[in-house]
């Protein structure tokens, strides 16, 4: 299985990221999946603990309801997998579709609106038999505060189709 962030990331280097912003990341990742999987309240260090309050206001403010976190969508036609860091519902937001929400520390990148194109490929190949309609959003967490993107289903049409050119060059320059 090829996974969809290693195939973005063939043709778009994420070359924005310092090695401590990784770091971060990934432990701002573990730290919320940690606590949205088991609801455990850890001691945390300072900026880490800033980030999970900030989750938990999100979760509060939107009313997200959590379906999943960190699931593989796996499309073995295409050998094709990605994981989206939640898949929930909003009740306060007004949505009715079920929602995939991938979590970044950093920035606004590119690679952000490919990755969620190539989820939302996965969702309706994988999922569509449980859920007909799905929304994609990017939440930006920071120590100070948090902020809920939905990405356009016009912008998942043409990020989802872009991905799909990249699946193929992919697949056409590892074979030689």
């Amino acid at each position: 299985m090829i996974h969809v962030t290693d195939i973005i990331n063939f043709f778009l280097p994420y070359k924005y990221s310092s090695e401590e912003a990784i770091v971060r990341g990934t432990l701002v990742h573990q730290v919320m999946e940690d606590w949205l999987r088991d609801k455990i309240e850890t001691e945390l260090a300072e900026p880490l603990k800033n980030y999970l309050e900030n989750l938990k206001k999100f979760i509060k403010t939107t009313g997200f309801n959590l379906i999943a976190i960190e699931k593989p969508l796996e499309y073995k036609k295409m050998q094709l997998v990605g994981t989206p860091d939640l898949i929930g519902e909003f009740s306060n937001l007004g949505e009715n579709n079920v929602c995939i929400v991938d979590i970044k520390t950093g920035g606004k990148s590119i690679n952000n609106y490919f990755q969620l194109g190539a989820y939302y490929f996965l969702a309706k190949k994988v999922l569509a038999t449980n859920y007909n309609n799905f929304s994609c959003y990017i939440l930006y967490l920071q120590p100070n505060k948090w902020k809920l993107t939905q990405i356009t289903l016009s912008e998942l049409i043409k990020y989802e189709e872009g991905f799909i050119y990249m699946w193929k060059l992919y697949k056409l320059i590892k074979k030689t």
